[in-house]
């Protein structure tokens, strides 16, 4: 007897950074998935809308499907610290979520750059939160995180140097999740793998880029679209 497992299609985009026109055509293109997970940076560069705002418009424009999103480093996470829903989206940083049998683990910000930037989170409490999901089995965890692990083809910057969170490695390595989304460094669009977890980094959404993640228990594959 073949038993069919119900799978779930994610949307997932990262680094909007305000490029909203970009983020409504991905929208129109994309057409149905059962969740968008958002890996965090809704804010423009240059603070001329509130992260709040910006969660609002991301919130706003993804109106029509469920999303869980984590803030980046370049998000103030003081302006939605409090806040657990904006609409039909869910702010997951240092929480989890469970969906048909599947659980989605959120860990926002990134470790800290040359730039000083807003949420910027040391190896050590970035440890601290990944450990709040060391007890869920790898082979039904998603991990939703706006930095990439380090030492992978998701986080390598132009100059070839490698500058993921070492915390977050460490996770993966140790409890194996099916898969780790992310984002922060641009240039570093890639699906790679560690062990038997898949890391994609969609890219920035802002420039049209996002992926497409299928995800069941013990299964995960992923595409790497543009509009």
């Amino acid at each position: 007897m073949v038993i069919k497992v119900k799978s779930i299609k994610a949307l997932v985009i990262s680094d909007v950074h305000g490029g909203f026109s970009a983020l409504k055509s991905m929208v129109e293109r994309v057409g149905n998935v059962d969740i968008v997970l958002f890996c965090g940076d809704a804010t423009p560069y240059g603070r001329v809308m509130t992260t709040l705002n910006a969660f609002k418009e991301l919130a706003d424009i993804l109106k029509d499907y469920r999303v869980l999103a984590v803030p980046g480093n370049m998000d103030n996470y003081s302006e939605i610290e409090s806040v657990d829903k904006i609409g039909s989206l869910e702010i997951v940083h240092g929480k989890y979520v469970e969906i048909n049998d599947i659980v989605i683990a959120g860990v926002g910000g990134s470790t800290p750059t040359p730039f000083g930037t807003p949420f910027e989170l040391s190896e050590d409490v970035l440890e601290s939160i990944l450990a709040r999901f060391r007890s869920i089995e790898g082979d039904r965890l998603v991990l939703l995180s706006h930095a990439p692990p380090y030492g992978t083809k998701c986080d390598i910057v132009v100059s070839g140097e490698h500058v993921g969170s070492k915390a977050i490695r460490k996770f993966v390595e140790e409890v194996q999740p099916l898969a780790v989304v992310c984002g922060h460094i641009h240039e570093a669009r890639a699906i790679d793998k560690l062990g038997r977890t898949l890391i994609v980094n969609p890219g920035p959404a802002s420039k049209g880029m996002y992926a497409i993640l299928t995800i069941a228990r013990g299964y995960v594959e992923a595409e790497l679209l543009r509009i």
